[in-house]
């Protein structure tokens, strides 16, 4: 019998370059529990393919970095498609009958559009 010794190198695996969420599970954190509450209208796919996004692992910690500056603006925008926010053209479209609103008006929109109790979960838990 002849003895074969096969002298293979182990390929690198990507698995040592993922870096996980970081900061963006807290965002994804307050979308389930904004959905939950009944606050949002969810994309799931949409949303899956943003967090494959975040989550593919890339060798450079530069392209790294780079990807999170990329994913925040497209983070915002995926977080407003959920809302049921209307889109910038119609706020800018209309932006002058909201200037038109007086201050104590306003205020007291904006203090009956936010719920506090929400806000103070995602703050305290």
């Amino acid at each position: 019998m002849t003895q074969f010794t096969q002298n293979t190198a182990m390929p690198s695996s990507l698995w040592q370059y993922w870096r996980g969420l970081s900061g963006w599970n807290f965002y994804f954190l307050v979308k389930f529990g904004l959905l939950w509450a009944g606050y949002l209208n969810f994309h799931p796919l949409l949303n899956l393919v943003f967090a494959a996004f975040l989550l593919m692992p890339i060798p450079r910690y530069s392209l790294h970095r780079l990807r999170h500056w990329i994913a925040l603006p497209i983070g915002f925008a995926l977080f407003w498609h959920d809302t049921w926010l209307p889109g910038p053209e119609s706020i800018m479209s209309q932006g002058s009958q909201v200037a038109g609103f007086s201050t104590d008006y306003l205020i007291d929109l904006v203090t009956r559009f936010i719920n506090w109790q929400m806000i103070g979960a995602i703050l305290f838990y």
